[in-house]
């Protein structure tokens, strides 16, 4: 390597110094510089150099803001690299092990260090370094949202490469469960050129970073990730890809001004659980020491910049990294040593000279309250609450609380809400269902778990009330009209949760005119819920009048059938009229006008019906007088001797005749 030697007398004087002055880092910042490069415009490997040792850094020009870069090394031993932007001491972009992938934020020169460890070790053995534009492939790499799921995986924390899936199709995303805030995780695709995006939370939520494949990523969320599968720009492809996921470890920090410049000593919270003030100033790029450590208690580490970011160590300043992680991080002691906290603005290690307040508090240094007793308002299991009442959630206070979480909502396994004892939710506010609710009484350390979780029923399942007034029998007034004017009590109803309306639905309302006859007349009552309930009653109108009908005079006439004691009769026929309306006119005995009547008296009745069935009658006779006198005819005068000559007289005989009349 001659054209080497001439730096080797620097790098040995160097690599010294580093050795016995400073400590170990995990960002690494040499001064040495060999090798560089113009950024590269594709997702093809360009290499920057093939010789830089350990302990040098090498400079990539041209770099454009908001475009992802992967940087690899190779050769040598650990290939540890710092990636600085701007200047070779300036922002730390990214850093660990090969590869490590950052977005460039500044347009300009990007600053890969070469180091054999996360100490920042050197070494005069050549490293290999490469970069590519992972957001430069076939077009711009683009963050997408997919609605078709397919595959999942489990992050192992072991550093194996995790199979999500050998058949995912561009255009779907897979499920990444295992995830935790500060962990460096790469994302591939067998499918070169492959746009990769990553979302947390939902399917659909914050972007945790995007690039082509292979896609490293410095995780800020907890949770569920999300991998979505494309082409460039988003596009979609029914061509099976293996598809992996690899944990690189954890990006961490490691700050050199300490604030407080005293310990803070851990006691106050250790004995009342409750959260303590670290200081009201401490800025992004300070670290601060934790004394009266307690082994297996948990502390909660917080800052007033909800996205800060905290790496804690071990012993010292530069100590074994406990864990790192966004606000509020979680700490659980593995022994009685100093803690020291680490504060950055992100993964990246980012400073900022703005005051947050810090504080820590022990999670679990008092016991937890007894859970609280069944609430006193809804009652446990409560039904047939109204909707459209207000509700008020109480509940007895517990001996030791601060406070409480209160779960609640319409799933079994209710979110956390702000109530308070006494909390009330207006009328309307709480719709027909059941809620669960869960009350955890905490004190200063925490929130009590294991608590039953209650219900109550909203809802109106009672059908409202209604009283209709007795049946109605009226006869037809006045008497000249058939039909009534009837006025009757309107039905009233009542109801649990109120009363909507009150209506008629079949039938007259009081006050009108009935028709004779039986008219049903049907209400129904509904409340506020739409539940209904009915009632009915009649009202019964009666025609009492009676048709009228008038009959002729009687009649009495001579028979005026020849050769009969009959006569041919005729009469007006009898007329009647009703108040509600003549049906019929009939006649029930006697013969009709124009017939033959025999001699004698003939008695015709007449009938009278109206609409509704009344009835009246009346009768007339017709008299035939016989009024020809019989006819009789007697033999011519005889004359006759006496007959013997004897006697003064003599027989005689003649034929009787016999009178004739007009009887048939």
């Amino acid at each position: 390597m001659p054209k080497r030697l001439h730096q080797l007398g620097f790098f040995l004087t160097f690599t010294l110094l580093l050795l016995f002055s400073r400590q170990a880092s995990s960002q690494c910042n040499n001064t040495s510089s060999f090798g560089s490069v113009a950024a590269p415009t594709t997702s093809t490997p360009v290499t920057i150099t093939t010789c830089a040792f350990g302990g040098e850094y090498s400079t990539v020009t041209g770099c454009v803001a908001g475009s992802s870069y992967t940087f690899t090394g190779t050769g040598g031993t650990g290939n540890y690299l710092t990636i600085r932007q701007g200047t070779s001491g300036g922002t730390v972009l990214g850093f660990g092990f090969s590869p490590v992938t950052v977005t460039c934020t500044v347009s300009g020169s990007l600053f890969l260090h070469f180091n054999t460890n996360a100490a920042c070790g050197t070494e005069s053995v050549c490293h290999t370094g490469t970069v590519s534009c992972t957001s430069c492939g076939s077009g711009t790499a683009t963050a997408c949202t997919n609605s078709s799921s397919f595959g999942s995986a489990t992050i192992d924390p072991g550093g194996s490469v995790v199979t999500i899936s050998s058949c995912s199709f561009a255009g779907e995303y897979s499920t990444i469960n295992g995830a935790v805030s500060g962990q460096i995780l790469k994302f591939t695709s067998s499918a070169a050129g492959d746009n990769i995006t990553i979302r947390s939370g939902t399917p659909s939520g914050p972007v945790v970073g995007f690039g082509f494949t292979p896609l490293t990523v410095t995780n800020n969320f907890t949770g569920t990730l999300y991998a979505h599968w494309n082409t460039a720009g988003c596009g979609s492809q029914s061509t099976c890809r293996t598809t992996t996921v690899q944990y690189l470890g954890v990006a961490t920090c490691q700050n050199t001004s300490q604030f407080p410049s005293s310990a803070v000593s851990l006691a106050t919270t250790n004995s009342t659980g409750a959260a303590q003030t670290v200081t009201s100033c401490n800025f992004a790029g300070d670290y601060y020491q934790l004394t009266n450590v307690v082994s297996g208690k948990s502390y909660t580490l917080t800052s007033s910049v909800a996205t800060d970011f905290l790496t804690v160590r071990v012993g010292t300043a530069g100590g074994t990294i406990l864990t790192s992680g966004t606000v509020p991080l979680v700490v659980n002691a593995t022994s009685a040593s100093d803690l020291f906290v680490h504060i950055n603005t992100n993964s990246s290690c980012g400073t900022q000279s703005t005051c947050r307040t810090t504080t820590v508090q022990c999670t679990n240094c008092l016991s937890t309250p007894a859970c609280a007793t069944a609430p006193t308002s809804p009652a446990n299991g409560a039904t047939g609450i109204c909707p459209n009442t207000a509700v008020t959630l109480s509940w007895p206070s517990v001996s030791g609380a601060t406070s409480y979480d209160v779960y609640f909502g319409t799933a079994a396994s209710p979110p956390l809400v702000t109530n308070t004892s006494g909390t009330t939710y207006a009328a309307g506010s709480l719709t027909a269902g059941t809620y669960f609710w869960q009350i955890r009484p905490k004190n200063a350390s925490g929130t009590a778990a294991g608590c039953t979780v209650w219900s109550f029923t909203v809802s109106d399942v009672t059908p409202p009330s209604i009283t209709c007034p007795a049946n109605i029998s009226n006869p037809n007034s006045p008497s000249t009209a058939c039909n009534a004017v009837v006025t009757y009590s309107t039905p009233n109803g009542s109801d649990n949760c109120g009363l909507g309306s009150v209506s008629i639905t079949g039938g007259q309302v009081s006050g009108t005119t009935f028709p004779v006859g039986v008219t049903t007349n049907t209400w129904r009552a509904t409340d506020v819920n739409g539940n209904t309930a009915t009632c009915s009653f009649t009202v019964t109108v009666t025609d009492a009048t009676l048709p009228s009908i008038s009959c002729p005079a009687n009649i009495t006439t001579n028979s005026n059938v020849p050769g009969t004691c009959n006569a041919v009769v005729s009469y007006t026929t009898p007329t009647g009229s009703d108040n509600c309306g003549l049906s019929s006119i009939t006649q029930t005995s006697g013969l009709p006008s124009g017939g033959t009547f025999p001699s004698g008296t003939t008695t015709n009745v007449w009938r009278a019906t109206d609409v509704n069935g009344n009835t009246s009658s009346c009768s007339f006779t017709v008299t035939v007088n016989d009024a020809t006198p019989p006819t009789i005819s007697c033999p011519s005068s005889i004359s006759t001797t006496n007959n013997p000559a004897t006697a003064c007289s003599a027989v005689v005989t003649y034929t009787t005749q016999r009178a004739l009349t007009t009887a048939a």
